[in-house]
């Protein structure tokens, strides 16, 4: 069995650290982790939104803001267990934050659209909506939601228009619908 000597060990766990915790994923991009404590609070709290243990993720995630309070990644994430846990203020505030961080990520525009659904805010979702679809034009689930939001506000045809485009966007052919997806609609 080959022994490594301290500096070898040293070498390699640096060597390692750097491959695996540098680069940590954000709604698909990558958020730079500086701290290995960072790195782990969010590694615990990202397990444990997966596995819907919403309170304990936000107290994860709020360990690692208060040790790098500009965390766009652990915003992001405590935002959603936020709304997840039916907190939406607090919610709103974490992805606020968030965009003030990072203004031109198409995914904390999304975030903060469906945080303002939530809270019953249609007028401001809708232009969320429209600023990620401006960042991501291919993104039907944006076209989707604005339509939904739109329909709240009364604004069934550009409703409409924003279903269309969410399927003709996602690929997807009313035809290949099922009927049952339509009963019961005021579309």
């Amino acid at each position: 069995m080959r022994k490594f000597s301290a500096s070898g060990w040293m070498v390699f766990l640096s060597l390692a650290y750097t491959l695996l915790s540098m680069y940590y994923p954000v709604y698909g991009q990558q958020a730079k982790l500086d701290q290995p404590e960072v790195s782990e609070y969010l590694r615990k709290g990202l397990l444990l939104s997966d596995t819907g243990r919403f309170h304990e993720a936000i107290s994860e995630l709020t360990s690692a803001l208060e040790i790098k309070p500009n965390s766009v990644t652990a915003l992001a994430h405590r935002c959603k267990a936020y709304l997840l846990t039916g907190q939406a203020s607090k919610a709103l505030e974490d992805i606020n934050k968030a965009i003030s961080l990072s203004t031109s990520n198409a995914a904390l525009y999304k975030e903060r659209a469906d945080t303002f659904s939530v809270l019953g805010d249609y007028k401001n979702a809708v232009a969320d909506y429209d600023r990620v679809i401006s960042l991501a034009p291919h993104s039907a689930s944006a076209y989707n939601n604005r339509a939904v939001a739109l329909s709240k506000l009364n604004r069934t045809k550009e409703a409409l228009e924003g279903l269309n485009t969410a399927m003709e966007v996602s690929g997807v052919s009313p035809d290949a619908l099922p009927p049952s997806v339509f009963e019961g609609s005021k579309w």
